[in-house]
């Protein structure tokens, strides 16, 4: 059995209003798939990396200076949404950036923050 996730990042607003915080919003479930391609959904309680970039990973120009913040936080099944406080706003935030995991799109983990 094939264990999957599927965590897309679908919206990151990267106004410094709240207290010096980028807002992220993550939509994430568990699939597991069996020898035949049937799939099953479960319940997803998990910690997953999560980052916030000057520039957007595994880009021309993107180096370790261009991380600002990556750490491991709680998801659960469904929509959620996270504050992240940082010392300047982000251009793009992820989930799971460096595509460690198993993932039906792991095009749709980064997003490019409003306005950049």
């Amino acid at each position: 059995m094939l264990t999957l996730q599927n965590v897309t990042h679908v919206y990151a607003n990267g106004t410094r209003a709240l207290d010096d915080a980028t807002l992220t919003t993550v939509e994430a479930k568990k699939l597991y798939a069996d020898s035949k391609g049937l799939e099953t959904e479960a319940a997803l309680a998990e910690d997953f990396e999560v980052g916030a970039f000057s520039a957007q990973p595994g880009k021309d120009g993107f180096s370790a200076q261009r991380i600002l913040q990556v750490e491991r936080r709680p998801l659960t099944s469904g929509a959620q949404q996270s504050t992240f406080p940082l010392p300047s706003e982000p251009k793009w935030v992820g989930v799971d950036p460096y595509n460690k995991r198993i993932d039906r799109n792991s095009d749709d983990n980064l997003v490019s923050v409003d306005g950049s």
